[in-house]
């Protein structure tokens, strides 16, 4: 193949894929909500003629399988929360193929929320560190079958202080306070070592706030302001992602006359990459 490359002014206006850290935050809030929710997400990937970004098909399909529902449509998700009896009385199969996100993040919320079910995944996602979160779980009633994927567990989390280290990944803090919400007794998540990639946390605890959920944080703990189940806002749209396009706003500022718009950047979002702009 043989290019050549003019220099051009570059003008126009694209529309900010939806961050998939929003999202899959999101979706598992709606999921677990008292009604359901509609999601508006933006970008080539939700516009009904591409095929959604893997991760966010295996977070929406494990949550399937813990009985909710989607119906898709280009621009939005619309989720209908789970119910017990959506699952049959079977042994969930949450398949989070190579997502470590889905992992992470449902490990603790399906153990909150069924005394059983049965987690796999593909590629390198078995070989992904889990060992600190699971042992905060086994120390918290929960039974694990194996050690690394696939496996079974058994058992529901209990109330009282969770230990993790925070050096290791923001996606076991995150999936503990996911998991809060969907458990009777009150819970404290202890970090025992400063945490990587704050801006993440921050991204989990404003999307539970705006299903209801308020997390208050003091030096290395974590807790809710009050025991309360997520309420959904009816409506939420996910936010543009500030890394994918970051290309872009870089290139209208490094040339007088170049003239990009993104749309569907919300300018209080937690992603880190919005420094950018500085």
């Amino acid at each position: 193949m043989d290019l050549k490359i003019k220099p051009g002014f570059l003008k126009g206006t694209i529309e900010a894929i939806s961050s998939k850290s929003e999202l899959h935050r999101m979706l598992i809030c709606a999921a677990f909500s008292d009604k359901p929710t509609m999601i508006r997400v933006s970008g080539s990937a939700y516009d009904g003629n591409h095929e959604f970004p893997k991760d966010i098909q295996a977070t929406m399909s494990c949550l399937k399988a813990l009985g909710a529902d989607f119906t898709e449509a280009p621009g939005s998700i619309s989720v209908t929360p789970v119910s017990s009896k959506n699952t049959g009385g079977k042994t969930p199969l949450l398949d989070c193929r190579e997502s470590g996100s889905t992992f992470r993040f449902l490990l603790p919320v399906a153990a909150a929320f069924t005394e059983n079910a049965s987690f796999t995944g593909s590629g390198r996602l078995p070989e992904r560190p889990i060992i600190d979160l699971s042992a905060a779980l086994k120390k918290h009633g929960v039974a694990f079958s194996s050690d690394t994927l696939p496996f079974t567990i058994t058992g529901k989390p209990d109330g009282g202080v969770y230990e993790i280290p925070g050096n290791i990944s923001s996606q076991f803090l995150t999936g503990l306070l996911l998991m809060m919400p969907l458990i009777p007794e009150d819970i404290f998540v202890r970090l025992t070592t400063p945490l990587v990639s704050s801006g993440y946390i921050d991204i989990t605890t404003q999307i539970m706030s705006a299903f209801g959920i308020n997390v208050v944080q003091k030096d290395r703990e974590w807790q809710l302001t009050e025991r309360r189940s997520y309420t959904s806002p009816s409506e939420i749209s996910a936010g543009g992602d500030w890394s994918n396009t970051a290309a872009f706003l870089t290139a209208s500022m490094l040339r007088e006359g170049n003239e990009i718009t993104c749309r569907n950047l919300f300018s209080d979002s937690c992603q880190g990459d919005r420094n950018l702009l500085r």
